[in-house]
């Protein structure tokens, strides 16, 4: 039993180095997705988010679509 449970934790921590050292060598930041629980609720882009400019003129580009 023990044996398995120290197979299984190896096997984890091995996944999660290999993830770190990838985002390590890519080099990009981590970061969320614009919207989140936001957006499934209908309230629009995330506050927080860095691109929020560009997801207001891409609506802004819509709603113009639906009009015409």
């Amino acid at each position: 039993m023990i044996e398995v449970f120290l197979i299984t934790l190896f096997a984890f921590l091995l996944i999660t180095a290999a993830m770190a050292i990838g985002a390590i060598v890519k080099g990009k930041c981590l970061s969320g997705t614009c919207g989140g629980l936001n957006a499934m609720f209908g309230k629009g882009s995330c506050e927080a988010c860095e691109h929020k400019n560009v997801c207001l003129d891409k609506d802004k580009e819509k709603d113009k679509e639906k009009k015409s």
